[in-house]
């Protein structure tokens, strides 16, 4: 587990720094990226990216919140955000969902909500703090780790799915590693077999 924690630490911290300086795109991708990882270790059978993503979602983060758009008007944000930058999905122009509008820092979603309408969108776009979106996924998170402890099986089923992410392994060891194996006259060594 100090792996899987580490590295959606490290997530957290990178979304949170993003948010907090302002650089919003970065910190929706980061943001939306970490909930497909999150929905991507849940086992799952034969269930698509949107699918999953949407299920995960609906359970951990809009279970229980007043957050104002669905699972689908979030998997479909980002698919925009993620693809190409813009707010408008091919889900969204398909009418199957609303775009989503991001107020932040010390900006309300009220007067987001009254631009929306003076635009005549509001059939088109919901709007959200992005502080409330990323904390619904933090909060959301940890009751998806504390659910899935509980169940042994399961929790085998995501260890195994986050065992395969990308490990960083420190520059020393892997010179470790190399002299170790040079040294050894280990046959799958180039250097050491009989020419």
């Amino acid at each position: 587990m100090d792996m899987l924690e580490k590295h959606l630490r490290d997530l957290f911290d990178a979304v949170i720094y993003c948010y907090q300086k302002e650089l919003l795109m970065p910190c929706l991708v980061l943001l939306y990226s970490g909930i497909d990882v999150a929905a991507s270790l849940e086992p799952s059978v034969a269930q698509g990216v949107g699918e999953r993503f949407e299920k995960w979602v609906e359970r951990y983060m809009l279970s229980g919140r007043s957050l104002p758009c669905t699972a689908k008007e979030i998997y479909a944000a980002r698919c925009a955000v993620v693809h190409t930058f813009t707010p408008d999905s091919n889900i969204s122009k398909a009418g199957s969902a609303r775009a989503i509008g991001y107020a932040y820092g010390n900006a309300e979603v009220k007067k987001l909500d009254e631009a929306t309408v003076l635009s005549g969108r509001q059939e088109l776009q919901v709007n959200v703090h992005l502080s409330d979106l990323i904390e619904a996924f933090h909060a959301g998170y940890e009751i998806y780790l504390k659910e899935a402890l509980k169940d042994s099986a399961r929790w085998k089923q995501v260890m195994e799915h986050a065992n395969m992410w990308t490990v960083s392994i420190e520059p020393a060891k892997v010179e470790g590693y190399i002299a170790a194996k040079s040294s050894s006259g280990d046959p799958a060594n180039p250097k050491t077999r009989p020419t």
